[in-house]
């Protein structure tokens, strides 16, 4: 016998390599009905806030989409493209927001009828439907320009692909279509953000073994030289863009090292002749001292373009000179003094596992929520106006702008406030869920469901840059889901003993 008929859950005779679940039917009508009400409460947001609401980072790359004579790798090529594509049926940001509310709709409403044919009430699913609904997030995310809410959404496709693997077995990879949906789902986070590639493989991995052990390792093998396929020609695809610009505010290691820089100087680690020299060519050591804030790399980099100001050719000579002397010299005094890095690191990360208030530190940043839109003093652009703020409807627009000040602003928590855009909070509880079925029923689903969001909050931990609520927006947009499976039924195959499983 083989093992894989216990690799999450013991499966009904007859039925291999599946975990077990009530034969409902997926019907369209469900995926309509259940993803409706997020799709009515994003439509009502982006009335108030129309055309989309925008931050800094998404206004510059929504200039390089329209303009499409520059693009800047950091912002992630593929989604700037999707925005020049949607630009073109009509020059609005609202384009793409109405393109991935469609998209949305259909997606929240597939997870949660796949939710439902595995056991959970009707009354329960169409619940969670209105919750996800009226939770404020949802709609305000998904109302912002840029990577971040495309991300939630690609992460929920695969979501979507995972179940219906749990729902109908590992083997139903043996049919073109839902291999074919597989791998593109599986790309679409590692091609939307880069942390997603880790996410992705993570899913690409573990179903492969699943798939290896039910079915042998060639279909297994197949399925993660497609999707390495698929994302290395869109990565190779990206790359002969003539447009990219490589040197436009150096590269994304170079950004993490001079941060990590910054820190061991501001702790007072002793440096060489050498390394100072090296130091000063980019700002005096004073200024990485005071340009230094534990919580974000922001001002580290925005103190080096202020000493280069009005010579972005110096800065760009420099930067093509000295960027891997600077990441060496930042590995160096991680080694020299690892305090210093590691006290950085726990006070950046602090946001994604700590619960509560942090004492002299701002709420979680929501950055475009929290009323960054308009950017009229901001941008001086051609294209200014198509991201300036137009509500239809300014009496809820003032209504959910003042939400956000309430619970963002102030610099010290008081009451829940804290909890309002906190993820550590929707992080432990999924964890919670996912042990509590695994211990309590020996059910594996819920922990293979919510592997991406993990692997996504793991990698954020070292990654994230800035105590932003966007970076982890996809442990909120998963929540209502993972509590779907407190409710979902533990059926009669934990019954079987492994030994009594026929596998074919």
């Amino acid at each position: 016998m083989s093992v894989s008929a216990n690799l999450w859950q013991s499966p009904r005779a007859g039925q291999p390599h599946r975990f077990d679940a009530p034969a409902t039917p997926i019907r369209l009508r469900d995926i309509l009905l259940f993803g409706l009400p997020l799709s009515v409460s994003t439509l009502i947001a982006l009335l108030a806030f129309w055309p989309a609401q925008v931050n800094f980072d998404a206004a510059y790359q929504w200039m390089e989409a329209v303009r499409g004579t520059v693009y800047t790798p950091g912002l992630v090529i593929p989604v700037t493209l999707l925005m020049r594509l949607t630009s073109m049926i009509w020059p609005s940001p609202a384009t793409l927001i109405l393109l991935q509310t469609a998209a949305m709709w259909v997606t929240v409403g597939y997870v949660l009828a796949e939710i439902q044919a595995l056991g959970v009430k009707r009354l329960w699913v169409i619940a969670c439907a209105v919750l996800i609904a009226i939770l404020p997030q949802n709609p305000l995310m998904l109302t912002t320009l840029g990577k971040d809410s495309l991300y939630a959404l690609a992460c929920l496709m695969l979501c979507a692909v995972q179940l219906r693997l749990v729902r109908r077995g590992v083997a139903d990879l043996y049919d073109i279509r839902t291999a074919v949906c597989f791998v593109v789902a599986a790309t679409l986070p590692a091609i939307i953000r880069t942390n997603g590639l880790a996410s992705s493989f993570a899913v690409v991995i573990v179903t492969a073994v699943w798939l290896a052990m039910a079915r042998g390792w060639r279909r297994a093998a197949g399925l993660v030289v497609a999707t390495v396929l698929l994302i290395g020609s869109v990565v190779w695809g990206v790359s002969r863009v003539p447009q990219i610009d490589d040197g436009a505010g150096g590269s994304v290691v170079l950004v993490f090292s001079n941060h990590l820089i910054a820190a061991a100087i501001h702790d007072g680690t002793p440096l060489t002749p050498e390394e100072r020299q090296l130091a000063e060519r980019v700002m005096p050591i004073a200024d990485w001292r005071d340009s230094y804030d534990c919580r974000m790399m922001d001002k580290n980099r925005g103190a080096i373009f202020a000493a280069y100001q009005g010579r972005p050719e110096a800065l760009k000579a420099m930067l093509g000179t000295q960027t891997r002397a600077l990441e060496s010299l930042a590995l160096t005094l991680i080694l020299r003094n690892p305090k210093a890095a590691l006290e950085r690191q726990l006070c950046i990360s602090r946001p994604i596992w700590h619960m509560g208030p942090t004492p002299a530190q701002n709420l979680w940043d929501t950055t475009a929520p929290a009323g960054m839109v308009g950017l009229d003093a901001i941008i001086v652009e051609p294209y200014a106006s198509q991201l300036r703020l137009s509500p239809i409807l300014p009496g809820l627009s003032k209504t959910l702008e003042t939400l956000t000040y309430l619970t963002t602003i102030p610099k010290q928590a008081s009451g829940a406030q804290w909890l309002w855009w906190n993820t550590a909070a929707p992080m432990w509880l999924a964890v919670l869920v996912v042990l509590w079925r695994w211990r309590r029923h020996g059910d594996r689903r819920a922990a293979y469901i919510y592997l991406p969001f993990a692997i996504h909050s793991a990698v954020m931990f070292v990654l994230i840059p800035y105590p932003a609520f966007r970076y982890q927006y996809p442990v909120w947009a998963i929540l209502p889901f993972m509590l779907l499976f407190l409710a979902m039924p533990v059926h009669s195959a934990r019954r079987h003993r492994p030994a009594d499983v026929s596998v074919g």
